[in-house]
């Protein structure tokens, strides 16, 4: 019983330790992240932006691709048309003005 207690803290701790292949994008330089936006296609490209959000008075760097930040659009226009035009979203284009 102890053996197997020992493997599988061992093979917890073994993943934890991965290494990920998504490098990070908040502590790379501005140069850094020009020549990681050059080598990769359109949509895996990074933007980094710094912001307050509501309730703090602290500016937070954030990075997200831009098919993360198209994704965040379109949802945001998605959410917008429900309140707008009610229903779940997916009916409401169908409804004329």
């Amino acid at each position: 019983m102890n053996k197997l207690l020992i493997v599988l803290s061992a093979l917890v701790l073994l993943a934890a330790c991965q290494v990920s292949d998504t490098p990070s994008f908040n502590r790379m330089t501005p140069d850094q992240l020009q020549a990681y936006n050059e080598s990769v296609e359109l949509l895996d490209m990074v933007y980094c932006f710094e912001e307050v959000r509501i309730g703090s008075h602290m500016k937070k760097k954030y990075c997200l691709s831009i098919l993360e930040i198209a994704t965040a659009v379109e949802n945001s226009a998605a959410q917008i048309g429900t309140i707008h035009y009610g229903g779940n979203g997916v009916t409401s284009r169908f409804i004329q003005n």
